[in-house]
């Protein structure tokens, strides 16, 4: 790292080039928008330090149609950008003791609800009583920020929820 003592008119080293380094590049970062309440999930996805797998699309609508408060990860296996952001789920559920809830757009139709609400992978998706309340789109260059590691995961997650029952 070069000093600040070093930039001087002899080594002409801009100092705005430095400005990143100066701050720091984990700055906060602050979470979406959100003008509603936060929702306390059901109390099965708190304690629980993995990622459930959805075994199909009817069970992932039952949850849904029993109006069940829960986070599921809309991904693939094959999709490099879910190869690269699932380890980031696996820590927050991990670290959080929340249970995440795995779907695999490999078993969606994409006329299907899930495949309506949520056409891009990887997202993680909150649903509220049933209904989907904020979904992680990753699309939209706002939320790449979200994408990138836990702590940034965590901002929007719990920007949304509850961290305890």
């Amino acid at each position: 790292m070069i000093a600040l003592s070093s930039v001087t008119r002899k080594n002409p080293i801009k100092v705005w080039l430095l400005f990143p380094l100066l701050i720091g590049c984990s700055s906060k970062i602050s979470g979406p928008s959100f003008s509603g309440t936060k929702i306390t999930l059901d109390a099965s996805s708190y304690g629980v330090s993995e990622n459930i797998e959805i075994p199909s699309n009817d069970d992932f609508d039952q949850k849904r149609v029993a109006k069940e408060s829960f986070i599921l990860y809309f991904y693939n296996t094959l999709c490099p950008h879910c190869v690269q952001f699932s380890p980031i789920v696996e820590a927050f559920s991990r670290q959080e003791q929340i249970a995440i809830y795995k779907l695999s757009s490999s078993l969606v139709d994409y006329s299907d609800y899930i495949g309506k609400v949520s056409p891009e992978i990887p997202s993680i998706i909150i649903f509220s009583q049933g209904e989907l309340l904020a979904r992680l789109d990753p699309q939209v260059e706002e939320n790449q920020v979200y994408y990138q590691n836990i702590m940034n995961l965590q901002v929007w997650i719990y920007t949304f929820i509850t961290s305890k029952p």
